[in-house]
């Protein structure tokens, strides 16, 4: 434990990289595909790498200069930290707005494709049975988004959360826009009329709601 301590203190971002390395193949190898876990531990190592190349570095050798143009007055030492210490912050700004914004669309691309096979599901049902052949592939779309937000968003609050601390924030919007409009109370639990329920949610404005998913709706 002594050494691990000691090599983390004197190569930080050596042992930090690796360490996220490791993470990133044991994680790969326990869910045999790509997944948000997958690729936020291979974010963080591409991040701990780009801050060594381009604020340590830089820093360390600005510090060791022996360059006498850098080191003629004290006035010049002192610029040049200040100067270092600004541009450590531009980029550790820049990299964190990167980050956040990449694993965002990241989060986003992995909902959709996860839904997508939802929804290619249902609309199977809708394609194959009889009783809705005369509704167009937009219509069956519409019923399909509207009713899987019928089944997830119930729950008030707590659900919300549960979204929150997921990472699913189109359903998350959608659900939040579905319980303040209260849509959920328009259906009842009881549907034994099937074809019934589905062209009441065809024809329910979802205020909104279903418009977070027109990138399968009019795909």
């Amino acid at each position: 434990m002594k050494k691990i301590t000691g090599l983390f203190k004197k190569r930080p971002f050596l042992s930090t990289g690796i360490f996220f390395i490791i993470l990133t193949g044991i994680l790969y190898l326990i869910e045999g595909e790509e997944t948000v876990y997958v690729s936020t531990s291979f974010l963080l190592t591409n991040l701990v790498f780009w801050v060594w190349f381009l604020i340590y570095l830089p820093i360390k050798f600005f510090s060791k200069s022996k360059d006498q143009k850098f080191r003629k007055t004290d006035k010049k030492i002192k610029t040049m930290k200040k100067f270092t210490s600004l541009f450590f912050w531009l980029l550790f700004i820049i990299f964190i707005v990167l980050a956040v914004r990449f694993m965002g669309e990241h989060y986003d691309r992995f909902e959709k494709s996860s839904n997508k096979e939802r929804f290619d599901k249902m609309m199977v049902f809708f394609n194959s049975n009889d009783e809705y052949q005369n509704l167009s592939i937009t219509q069956k779309k519409t019923i399909t988004v509207k009713l899987f937000l019928l089944s997830r968003c119930g729950g008030g609050e707590e659900t919300l959360n549960n979204l929150i601390q997921s990472e699913r924030n189109i359903l998350y919007d959608a659900c939040r826009i579905v319980q303040n409009n209260n849509i959920l109370s328009k259906f009842s639990s009881n549907n034994n009329d099937l074809i019934s329920f589905h062209m009441k949610a065809l024809n329910t404005d979802f205020k909104g709601a279903v418009k977070l998913y027109d990138w399968f709706i009019n795909e």
